[in-house]
């Protein structure tokens, strides 16, 4: 089973991805800041992780290097932003995909599997290369 961390202010975003995860068998935990993120990453591994972007894109792309290192997972974005700016800045800080508020399920389910099966193939080659050595 896939652990997924999802980190929004919003209450009701939260809610609503957790409840189409879970259906689908994911855990999901939720954190409402970075402070409350950070801290469930050093007792929690995730396989994929979503943030909001709550703050500035400059404030938010430090913050998700942060993460990043703490988890070693991918990560997407979820925004109410229409600036295709702060999607390519996300993009070029190792966000993995980026996603426009308001949700669907059908898109933020396709993006978990696809993100989640690269991840396992990517773990798969590093293995791979490994053995090799």
């Amino acid at each position: 089973m896939s652990t997924i961390l999802v980190i929004d202010a919003e209450e009701c975003i939260r809610d609503t991805v957790k409840y189409f995860l879970t259906e689908k068998g994911y855990e999901v935990h939720t954190a409402q800041n970075y402070e409350e993120a950070l801290s469930l990453t050093k007792y929690s591994k995730y396989d994929l992780i979503f943030f909001d972007t709550i703050w500035e894109m400059k404030q938010c792309l430090g913050i998700m290097r942060s993460l990043k290192r703490a988890s070693n997972c991918p990560m997407v974005v979820i925004t109410a932003s229409p600036d295709d700016k702060d999607a390519v800045a996300a993009r070029a800080a190792g966000v993995y995909d980026y996603l426009p508020k308001p949700l669907t399920q059908e898109r933020l389910l396709q993006v978990t599997g696809i993100a989640l099966r690269r991840k396992k193939s990517d773990c798969r080659v590093f293995r791979d290369m490994a053995y090799a050595m």
